[in-house]
């Protein structure tokens, strides 16, 4: 299992956050305060698969930066 970690500067967020979906934005502010996937998944009302698909899609988006 692949442990992926949101940990981006003020520069790259900035960057970032004009390419994620609203979706996408909401799970990294809340990755970036410690949520787990589990607790994103509560707080987002979503399932813990939605929240895995998301959290792979803004590492692939901070990849191509």
């Amino acid at each position: 299992m692949r442990r992926f970690c949101l940990c981006v500067d003020a520069a790259k967020y900035q960057k970032i956050c004009f390419v994620l979906t609203d979706d996408e934005r909401a799970v990294l502010d809340l990755r970036r305060r410690g949520f787990c996937n589990a607790e994103l998944a509560a707080e987002l009302n979503r399932s813990e698969r939605t929240v895995n698909r998301l959290v792979r899609s803004i590492v692939d988006k901070i990849d191509g930066l």
